[in-house]
């Protein structure tokens, strides 16, 4: 199985902790987003990872995966140029070769479900899309199905075709098919706004009578921005808190969901659903629902506190 992870983009909305990380490097209960989704992709036998990287962030991953994942072979395709997220899974179109068994997970993706069972999936699907049923299906890309089979992505529609939002993650029989398609649709220059999508390239392979099955998770976690990352953050923990290497607690009471990164201490603190970074000091803190970063020094006050890193509050 070869894992396809798209980690290109300046992680905007999760700003300042993308200013010293990339998204998907940032820590949720105490472990990097990435991890969480190959974490759950183990079971697959995993064959190579494939991150789609950008100029920005190339380093950083060349650096850490080595460490997070030195049993698995790891390879880098440079995005020069957002072109869109069907452009970006082209540019593998080199490293996946005719048999090769593919999942597509993008970053901002988190989610709950043994997938073992695709170890067996049934030969008639030519690939498999993972959907979770949501109520206000007018702020995603939904997936009409019709016994089980895929007929359609509509993006963010107006009227209620479908409840089934498409979460991000794909897995594909023959990846070589997806790059087909994937061809096809730059050739023909079937863009959207400038960009190209996976919904154009998906309806080519329907078209071409290829069977997609559509799948729901059990869980959808999303780490997109502040406020997602903090709602996944609670749902991983549960009502638990999570202590790094080297914590030093002096006087401080955790409350609710609260991840605390190695080696930070914290005095006369009382901390409800929160991430804090590595090496970090809080001192006469009561705060919740926040964010504190790594090598960060804050001293009294506040409530709300959404801290990047390497910074000092006093």
């Amino acid at each position: 199985m070869k894992i396809i992870i798209p980690v290109a983009g300046r992680g905007t909305r999760v700003q300042p902790h993308t200013f010293s990380k990339p998204k998907p490097l940032f820590k949720i209960a105490n472990k990097p987003a990435i991890c969480h989704i190959i974490d759950k992709l183990k079971v697959l036998d995993i064959e190579e990872i494939i991150l789609i990287v950008d100029k920005f962030n190339s380093d950083a991953f060349k650096e850490m995966m080595p460490k997070l994942y030195p049993n698995y072979k790891v390879s880098y395709v440079l995005q020069e140029k957002p072109e869109g997220p069907a452009h970006a899974l082209w540019l593998t179109r080199d490293l996946i070769k005719q048999g090769d068994k593919v999942l597509i997970n993008f970053c901002d993706t988190l989610f709950e479900h043994d997938m073992s069972f695709l170890k067996n999936l049934d030969p008639q699907y030519d690939g498999l899309i993972f959907v979770k049923e949501v109520e206000d299906y007018r702020r995603f890309g939904v997936v009409v199905a019709e016994d089980n089979i895929m007929k359609l992505i509509v993006e963010k529609p107006d009227q209620p075709v479908s409840k089934l939002a498409n979460i991000g993650t794909y897995f594909f029989q023959d990846g070589y098919d997806l790059m087909q398609s994937l061809q096809k649709m730059i050739d023909k220059d079937l863009k959207v706004k400038g960009e190209y999508y996976l919904p154009e390239a998906f309806m080519l392979m329907i078209y071409e009578q290829k069977k997609i099955f559509v799948q729901e998770v059990d869980e959808w976690l999303d780490t997109g921005k502040i406020e997602t990352i903090l709602d996944t953050h609670k749902r991983i923990l549960k009502g638990e808190n999570i202590q790094g290497e080297n914590v030093t607690l002096e006087d401080t009471k955790l409350e609710g969901n609260v991840a605390i990164a190695k080696n930070s201490t914290l005095k006369n603190c009382n901390i409800k659903d929160s991430i804090i970074g590595e090496n970090t000091t809080l001192e006469g803190l009561e705060i919740h629902d926040s964010i504190i970063g790594d090598n960060v020094v804050i001293k009294k006050g506040g409530k709300i506190f959404n801290v990047g890193d390497k910074s000092t509050i006093f």
